[in-house]
């Protein structure tokens, strides 16, 4: 008969650290934390699932090794870190991953976090490093996958996680809202103004049952979809953080890693901090070089260009004209250019693909009455478009009713990104930052508006110079006559059933394999060009080429965290286009300030008390509390 929590607790008071620790499984600890952590792990283990006859069957060392695929070895496991030679940094990192309760590890591009991580599982799943019971992993029940589970923010993120994995464990990436199933709050769904609200299926009525969660770029999480995940979260489930302080934080939200920081450098709530502070060279030389372009930001330095001269350069700078138009022009130039020099050593592969490869900016620049708007996204996406793919009679460039949003200007063939999350059921989700390339166009046959104003650009075109010869009567030089002279702001369908459709059915394929057919105006206005795209948007996402605007034209943006961030997107070369001004800002201006891990979480801190805000950093249960209480503590002694 299984024991309730308050018999457990009860059974665990009257015990000795030393028969807790054997029967766990797990040699003696000699401090109060290690202690703690070994009961602690010991009584959750305790309350979880009993797992099936046939998970109880295939074990290894104490650990159930029954999920899907997983190898029953370490050695056939894709985990192990053959001939990886740890730095001090690095061996006190595995051990808090491996043996602590919640963990956030933290480090710079470069200091192995990673490779940390992938060590660190190898040992929990499989045993080793002084656990004699390892976690295991074991299939869940419902659509919970296995056992551990690993996270991110972003599906970009989250695809990122899974190549760096072996494949059996790609079953365990998933976003945070695909963890949490999040499902519509209405299943009928709102209209296409005010769409139907997700809300998490997994929840305190309804928790999780994994032993492990990781979640990397946890710098990206938000307050309120952590407090989501607190609580669904059983107490035996141990928590391990991913970040890097130097990154950007949530637009929308603050970001837990903060507060979770906070409490690991005090080792309260049962965090603790594993930072790793060595930059290790790389096999391939361009990490080496972007890393080293990346620590030189964050130590306030412009980074050290390479000459172009040279055919293996990894980093590169291109010096932009102070007035935002001229650069404009001349940041095309770049992507052409680069577009049509091959990579060396890697044949009919060029140095810049649009259509895989990134360029960041440091804002949206919609307002086009704004002349900073040339260097940011919007207006570079409209002119890379026409560059890259110009329209053809087979390819024509379309104008398109997108509901209350501004007309979108599409072609088959353009690169595009979602910019709203599918339901977290969904097969191959799309989710927010997700690229794909527009398959087809044609005419929408449910909808009924004004098919003068949309549709080709050329036929469009030629009606509004019409209506303008006939409104001014006389004749229009259809040479100087420009589409961005026209508020096509107004141009829409007049009654609201017409409003839901679009004027055109849209094709998409995306990077992850994913095909969608968009045909309300809201769908429509849910993607947008992404020749060029933010920094964060990008967040999370990686490139082999990454060309970085850095103007002063918007050097309210500009700051080192983001410079920092932008640059760490490239894999293999970075080009960095700039202004001097723009350079010397980005990399001056410091968002989170301290020279180290203390000063910038006293920083954090001092924000934090500010906003009296209350965070919860663990799920909360009786058997738990006992374990933080004085009593604990002169029972461990």
């Amino acid at each position: 008969m299984a024991m309730s929590q308050d018999q457990i607790s009860r059974l665990l008071s009257s015990m000795t650290m030393g028969a807790k620790a054997k029967a766990a499984g797990l040699p003696a600890a000699k401090t109060v934390e290690e202690r703690r952590t070994l009961a602690y792990i010991d009584s959750q283990n305790t309350a979880r699932a009993t797992p099936t006859a046939d998970a109880q069957a295939a074990t290894y060392k104490g650990g159930v090794i029954a999920y899907g695929g997983a190898p029953k070895t370490l050695a056939e496991s894709g985990l192990a870190a053959d001939g990886f030679v740890f730095d001090d940094s690095q061996i006190a990192a595995v051990q808090k991953l491996i043996h602590g309760r919640h963990v956030a590890l933290i480090g710079q591009a470069g200091t192995g976090k990673t490779t940390m991580v992938k060590h660190a599982l190898a040992s929990l799943i499989y045993g080793g490093e002084g656990i004699e019971k390892p976690l295991g992993i074991r299939q869940l029940s419902g659509n919970q996958g296995s056992s551990i589970g690993i996270c991110a923010f972003t599906g970009i993120a989250s695809q990122v996680v899974k190549d760096t994995l072996p494949p059996w464990l790609a079953g365990s990436c998933k976003t945070i809202h695909q963890l949490l199933e999040y499902k519509p709050a209405d299943p009928n769904g709102g209209d296409d103004d005010k769409p139907g609200m997700f809300i998490p299926t997994r929840n305190a009525m309804n928790k999780l049952d994994h032993d492990l969660l990781i979640f990397d770029e946890a710098s990206m999480l938000g307050l309120d979809l952590w407090h989501n995940v607190v609580d669904a979260l059983r107490p035996h489930t141990r928590i391990i953080l991913i970040g890097d302080l130097n990154q950007l934080k949530p637009v929308a939200d603050a970001t837990m890693f903060a507060y979770a920081l906070s409490a690991g450098i005090d080792e309260k709530d049962g965090w603790s901090i594993a930072e790793l502070t060595t930059i290790h060279r790389q096999k391939e030389p361009a990490a080496n070089a972007i890393v080293d372009a990346a620590t030189a930001i964050l130590n306030g330095q412009r980074p050290t260009f390479d000459d172009p001269k040279s055919p293996n350069w990894r980093v590169m700078g291109y010096e932009l004209s102070p007035k935002a138009s001229t650069a404009h022009d001349q940041i095309l130039q770049v992507v052409q250019v680069l577009g049509k020099i091959p990579t060396p050593g890697d044949e009919g592969k060029m140095i810049f693909d649009p259509y895989k490869d990134l360029l960041l900016t440091a804002g949206n620049g919609e307002d086009i009455n704004d002349s900073a708007s040339f260097v940011q996204q919007v207006p570079l996406n409209g002119s890379l478009s026409r560059l890259i793919e110009p329209p053809t009679e087979e390819h024509p460039l379309y104008i398109i009713e997108a509901g209350r949003a501004e007309p979108k200007r599409f072609a088959v063939g353009h690169r595009v990104m979602a910019t709203k999350n599918e339901s977290p059921d969904t097969k191959d989700r799309v989710t927010n930052g997700l690229t794909g390339r527009i398959t087809a166009i044609r005419d929408n046959p449910n909808w009924n508006g004004n098919k003068s104003m949309f549709g080709t650009e050329k036929e469009v075109l030629a009606f509004r110079a019409n209506q303008a010869k006939a409104a001014m009567q006389q004749t229009v030089n259809l040479d100087a006559f420009s589409l961005a002279s026209i508020d096509t702001s107004k141009f829409k369908a007049v009654d609201k059933d017409e409003e839901k459709q679009s004027s055109h059915i849209i094709d998409v394929k995306f990077k992850n394999g994913a095909e969608r057919t968009y045909r309300t105006s809201a769908e429509v206005a849910g993607i947008q060009l992404a020749y060029a795209i933010t920094v964060h948007k990008a967040q999370g996402s990686q490139a082999d080429t990454v060309i970085v605007v850095v103007h002063q034209a918007v050097k309210r943006q500009l700051n080192r965290e983001w410079l920092y961030t932008a640059v760490t997107r490239a894999k293999k070369r970075l080009v960095i286009l700039y202004t001097p001004m723009g350079l010397s800002t980005a990399s001056a201006r410091q968002q989170i300030f301290g020279a180290n891990l203390r000063e910038k979480v006293n920083r954090y801190r001092a924000v934090m008390e500010q906003g009296n805000t209350i965070v919860r950093l663990r799920a909360r249960d009786l058997t738990v509390d006992y374990y933080d209480s004085e009593d604990y503590d002169d029972a461990a002694e």
